[in-house]
């Protein structure tokens, strides 16, 4: 199955039509904080959809997109490229671009993370990084010592857990 390359809130953010029913799941006011929307991984909540959702809006990203992270009324992806990864906070509401920044990397990029107003990245080969959920303004990087990775990280109380290979 080819990777998608644009976003659709009634497909990759459920989460909007649980907020248009007044619905909010069980890990936090309208947010989905990692992969599978939970710490846990487990896609777990404790809400229902409504019958007929709507589709709110759809933005072709033009390459490969991630898993989106919800939280501060936005929603952040990664985007790969032919010949480099950025990552995009999208305006929850309209699917606006708020910002988009540049990881230092032409490797693939898995799912972002979030945790306490920042958004944490990492690349297939071990780039790292932080960004300001608000701004986009960069926080640090690093190069992880690790060769592979292939799973998202997950951010909790002030730290960030990445897992790698090689």
């Amino acid at each position: 199955m080819p990777a998608p390359r644009s976003l659709s809130v009634l497909v990759s953010i459920s989460l909007l039509a649980l907020l248009a029913a007044g619905a909010a799941p069980a890990f936090g006011a309208g947010e989905a904080v990692t992969y599978q929307n939970t710490l846990g991984h487990d896609g777990a909540s404790t809400t229902t959809l409504p019958a007929t959702p709507a589709l709110k809006w759809n933005r072709d990203l033009g390459n490969l997109v991630s898993y989106p992270v919800v939280a501060r009324n936005k929603a952040f992806v990664t985007v790969k490229a032919a010949s480099s990864v950025t990552v995009t906070a999208l305006n929850l509401s309209t699917g606006a671009t708020v910002w988009t920044q540049s990881l230092s990397s032409s490797s693939y990029a898995v799912t972002p993370a979030y945790d306490d107003g920042r958004i944490f990245v990492v690349s297939g080969s071990g780039l790292a990084a932080a960004y300001n959920a608000d701004t986009g303004v960069q926080l640090w990087t690093r190069q992880l010592s690790q060769s592979s990775f292939s799973s998202p990280p997950t951010a909790a109380n002030g730290l960030v857990y990445y897992g790698g290979a090689g």
